[in-house]
């Protein structure tokens, strides 16, 4: 991106070219003239000599004549939104377009710029933009709006979504190229400026789409996209560290003793944390669980040895399930015989975009409320009946601000009341909404709303235990310190007291920069775990020819893992979990301040090694009883006299000595023994009788 006109570099990379206007060769126009119209004809020509950069201007332009003067403004009524042409100067566009903001409708969309294509494209065309923005409105904060190339109706399929921002008040300029999903007559698709994010004033001008067709691959044309915070000194990557040690971390201490209640000293503890309390997962498929095929096995390896919680993306949907409960059933048995944690997704999505929702008998009972009712509470009964104490959670209802076709028949009440049905039947999953347009969006109107609609379902009696977060990013990367803030808003952080708990659940980050992928992935998870309230991060699938956006997967078609891939297991295996060795203490103590989670403590003292289980969600302790092991006296002469020597690991014991066994008279040694290499020593001088020596403790420590 370019600020204020000042970059002078030619735009989209190409080098400048000289165009000579007026000499050519094949008309000789020049050299037919008279010689003093010859030279002023130079003189002219010479001062015609331009310099234009090869990459947009030459190419067909995709947009109408007029450009953006010929988008026009789509809005709920006049009250929401207005837009006007305002005078520029500084700039190489004279004229800019404003729209201010002045409500904000329910969706981005709302409010949006609008302009036909104005010639056709065929699928797989890399075209090729600008946009210049300027913030004029919130003072102190910024103004975005979201581009949009998409089908002009039907499945408005879309090749480009792609947020643009300005906190700055400058013109500041944003380049983006894509790659076109499907062929389009001239007016067959369209290109929208979203706008409807916030209480805004914007000016938008200097928007260019051109049509390179295939002449040179997407990755030759710049992009200007990325998220604020992405830089590896940014100050919020200190906060989230800091928040992570208080917040997900835990002192442990183990006590070692002797079944005889001794410490032993020198034991070497082992800390092996087995399965975190914070949730990794990903969504997954029944048949790839259940499948023998060579992908199958693979796809398995890495559900077992990546995830410690999954959710079934389509098994458990209504439709689905009902028309085959098997594979659903087998899957869930399959994943809890590997303590794999499994969510439920879902009991109810309320709507009838698409036949995935509901059973195709259901919206026929949209005009009988009374059997609309029963039909839904019997499935809630049922497969919640079903599955009772095998998942830990259940999206209850999927995306119930955007499909409200069933609340619009029976209410808002009735959503709280599947709820508590849910919740009756199986108490030990935790009842989820699960929705999406919050984390992911570029105002935070979804954030607010869906905070405002669980709040009032726990006001209709509603035992709702957490918010699933969806996190599908594409055109727009929410900045970290971003994440945190509506993370807080709708944890009850700030500012309500009540308190609910969240989880990300269908992460993706769909794009073909695997580098800003990775980046994102990365931080984002960052601040996902950093937040107190979080409880875990799923991503909507893993592998691409298993995932609904392939370029979002994390392991490509031939299983080889992406960037992505791996910042996310050097995360979840490596930087956030513990896995440590301390020796004891000589009152046989080890400690750390390990991350939360299920843990197997490894204990090897006196050659004898022993396991002990321990959840470890606050400050714990765990006494470790190892059996008695009777030290051995090792003596060995010497110059000076004898050498003796004994375990380390034998404590509360004392060298003592007697002159007759019958009747025996045993009295402490007075050398005090030391410890070195994991042994008690001591040098006594040679006596002048025969002695006897021995090991003794008292039957309890003192």
């Amino acid at each position: 991106m370019v600020k204020d006109g000042r970059d002078e570099r030619p735009e989209f990379g190409g080098e400048a070219r000289l165009y000579r206007i007026g000499t050519t060769r094949e008309t000789g126009t020049i050299a037919a003239m008279h010689s003093s119209a010859r030279a002023l004809a130079l003189a002219l020509a010479l001062a015609l000599v331009v310099l234009i950069p090869t990459g947009l201007r030459a190419e067909p332009s995709v947009l109408p004549a007029q450009g953006i003067a010929a988008f026009s403004l789509q809005r709920p009524d006049a009250g929401f939104a207005t837009r006007s042409v305002v005078a520029v100067s500084g700039q190489a566009f004279p004229q800019a377009v404003r729209v201010v903001t002045a409500k904000v409708p329910d969706n981005g969309w709302g409010i949006q710029l609008n302009a036909p294509t104005a010639a056709p494209v065929a699928s797989g065309d890399i075209l090729v933009g600008e946009v210049w923005l300027r913030r004029v409105l919130p003072d102190g904060g910024s103004a975005a709006a979201e581009i949009v190339f998409e089908q002009a109706g039907g499945a408005y399929t879309q090749s480009l979504v792609r947020a643009v921002a300005d906190s700055s008040g400058n013109w500041t300029r944003f380049r983006f190229a894509f790659a076109a999903r499907a062929a389009y007559p001239a007016g067959g698709a369209q290109v929208n400026l979203r706008l409807g994010f916030a209480e805004q004033t914007v000016e938008l001008a200097g928007l260019v789409l051109e049509n390179h067709a295939t002449s040179q691959p997407l990755s030759a044309f710049p992009n200007d996209f990325s998220y604020a915070g992405r830089e590896a000194d940014a100050p919020w990557r200190a906060l989230a560290a800091a928040s992570i040690e208080k917040n997900r971390k835990a002192p442990i201490s183990v006590r070692v003793l002797d079944a005889a209640g001794f410490p032993i000293p020198g034991a070497d503890v082992e800390f092996l944390e087995v399965k975190p309390a914070f949730a990794f997962g990903s969504a997954v498929v029944a048949s790839r669980l259940l499948g023998t095929g060579t992908d199958d096995r693979r796809y398995q390896a890495i559900v077992t040895n990546w995830f410690d919680t999954v959710v079934l993306e389509n098994d458990l949907k209504w439709p689905a399930y009902e028309a085959n409960p098997t594979a659903a059933q087998k899957a869930v048995d399959w994943l809890r015989a590997r303590h794999i944690a499994v969510r439920g997704h879902n009991l109810v999505w309320p709507g009838t975009n698409s036949p995935s929702f509901l059973p195709a008998d259901v919206p026929k009972l949209f005009s009988d409320a009374t059997k609309l009712r029963a039909r839904i509470d019997a499935h809630l009964t049922n497969v919640a009946g079903k599955f009772a104490g095998k998942l830990a959670d259940w999206d209850v209802v999927n995306e119930p601000l955007h499909e409200k076709a069933i609340e619009g028949i029976l209410g808002r009440q009735e959503i709280a009341d599947w709820i508590s049905i849910a919740h009756a039947v199986d108490p030990a999953s935790t009842p989820f909404v699960n929705e999406y347009e919050n984390l992911e969006s570029i105002g935070t109107a979804g954030t607010t709303r869906l905070r405002a609609f669980a709040d009032d379902l726990r006001g209709r009696g509603a035992p709702l235990g957490a918010l699933g977060l969806q996190s599908h990013f594409s055109g727009y990367l929410t900045p970290p310190p971003e994440i945190t803030r509506r993370l807080d808003l709708l944890a009850g952080i700030q500012p309500a007291a009540t308190s609910f708990a969240l989880r990300v659940t269908e992460f993706d980050v769909d794009t073909a920069d695997e580098s800003l992928q990775a980046d994102f992935t990365r931080d984002f998870m960052t601040a996902a775990f950093a937040h107190p309230a979080t409880t875990g991060f799923l991503s909507w699938g893993f592998w691409e020819s298993q995932h609904w956006l392939p370029k979002a997967a994390m392991f490509r078609a031939n299983w080889e893992p992406k960037p992505s891939a791996l910042v996310c297991s050097n995360l979840t295996q490596r930087a956030w979990i513990t896995r440590t060795n301390v020796s004891t203490s000589i009152s046989g103590q080890a400690s750390v301040r390990g991350f939360k989670g299920d843990y197997r403590i490894r204990v090897r003292a006196n050659g004898i090694t022993n396991d002990f289980l321990a959840t470890v969600l606050a400050d714990t302790v765990v006494d470790a009883t190892m059996p008695v092991v009777p030290p051995t006296i090792s003596v060995e002469p010497g110059a000076a006299g004898f050498h003796f020597s004994w375990a380390g690991q034998a404590s509360g014991y004392t060298l003592e000595s007697t002159e007759l066994l019958v009747p025996a008279d045993w009295q402490p040694v007075e050398v005090i023994p030391m410890l070195r290499k994991d042994r008690l020593s001591l040098d006594l001088p040679p006596g002048e009788t025969t002695r006897y020596f021995r090991l003794h403790r008292p039957a309890t420590p003192p």
